[in-house]
């Protein structure tokens, strides 16, 4: 499943919040360590199924997408960036434990991998 990028949307984004620059560089390393750039939220059938069967969402925004759903789960998993000046929603770990338990074990598992 390919998902088409928008990068100015991204880049206006990032100008106006710096959690949105830091979530971006994030996909770097969490989404294309695959190569070639594949993203592993397209790659991974864990991340796909899980997304597939997803009845609530952490943010409203991970509703989106694939890939927008792995990184807001990453965000909500990282619990960081939940300012109330931030445009973006407040996403938690707990919250994202409440909502997406399968996703929460998921993110946790790549989190706690070595590679």
């Amino acid at each position: 499943m390919s998902q088409r990028r928008d990068p100015s949307v991204r880049s206006r984004a990032a100008r106006r919040d710096p959690a949105s620059c830091f979530l971006e560089s994030s996909r770097v390393p969490r989404d294309c360590a695959l190569g070639d750039g594949v993203y592993r939220s397209g790659y991974d059938p864990r991340i796909r199924a899980a997304f597939a069967s997803a009845r609530s969402f952490v943010t409203p925004y991970d509703a989106y997408g694939l890939d927008e759903y792995f990184a807001e789960c990453v965000r909500a998993y990282a619990d960081v960036f939940n300012d109330t000046r931030s445009p973006w929603p407040p996403a938690t770990r707990e919250g994202l434990r409440a909502c997406d338990a399968a996703m929460y074990a998921i993110v946790a598992d790549i989190f706690a991998s070595p590679s």
